[in-house]
């Protein structure tokens, strides 16, 4: 591959031989335009190792919006629970497309992302008061990072720009800690209980440790009380998903 430095109107570009078309004619790429020789000299050696190990990549005028909904979720459908994905979804439609929705592929890097993160962290809670949280901004950066790394094995980018943008840190996105009931507290809610319709539940989450889906979601046939078998058995196999009001669960054909 060969390459070479133009000045054209005040700028330096980076050019280079690229990989031919369908037609086997000679194609070249203009590469950005520098302020100086040095950082279009910088590029040119860049893309010129790319272009030798065979990582080039041809920028696409795809946005990130784009391709987050139209490409990477439904791509994710096939491979994450649908639970998930309404949360990838989430995550994106709030957080990444309002501000950076509009942006080529090719066009993000990770100073950009990190401002961003930094944007997020100054924006106002949809639901209640104050800002969005450390931890809720560093899953914004989680899900972007997959979904650029998987753009790179699609070969839409040669670089994850994720990779070296800055979220806020693991220590500073801990949940906050959790408060639990003392032993004598559960106790007493247990024996308060006892007559409920719902104690059954109760005690299957104190002593199991169940979230409340897979208690609602626990069926007899879970449960092996057969002490010809050794002690009992309880497998959670299932647990109800919530569907919002107006929403038809799919009908069986």
């Amino acid at each position: 591959m060969r390459g070479s430095i133009v000045r054209r109107k005040g700028r330096f570009y980076a050019v280079t031989d690229v990989p031919p078309g369908p037609d086997g004619k000679r194609k070249q790429r203009w590469h950005a335009g520098y302020p100086t020789r040095r950082e279009a000299e910088q590029q040119l050696r860049k893309v010129l190792s790319e272009l030798d190990a065979g990582r080039w990549v041809q920028p696409s005028d795809r946005t990130l919006g784009t391709y987050l909904l139209q490409d990477w979720l439904p791509a994710m459908a096939t491979t994450v629970r649908p639970a998930t994905l309404r949360i990838y979804r989430q995550s994106i439609t709030a957080y990444v497309l309002p501000a950076l929705g509009h942006r080529r592929l090719a066009d993000l890097d990770p100073l950009l992302l990190t401002k961003h993160y930094a944007t997020l962290l100054a924006t106002p809670k949809q639901r209640r008061a104050g800002t969005l949280s450390p931890r809720t901004v560093r899953y914004v950066h989680v899900v972007l990072k997959h979904a650029l790394a998987d753009a790179v094995l699609w070969r839409l980018l040669a670089h994850n720009p994720a990779e070296g943008a800055r979220p806020p840190s693991a220590s500073a996105s801990r949940p906050p800690e959790m408060k639990t009931w003392t032993v004598e507290q559960l106790r007493r809610f247990l024996v308060g209980t006892a007559d409920s319709r719902e104690h059954a539940g109760y005690v299957l989450a104190a002593a199991c440790g169940l979230r409340r889906g897979e208690v609602c979601g626990l069926r007899w046939s879970d449960v092996d009380l057969d002490p010809a078998a050794g002690p009992p058995v309880l497998r959670v196999r299932q647990q109800p998903r919530h569907r919002r009001p107006g929403v038809r669960a799919p009908s069986k054909s």
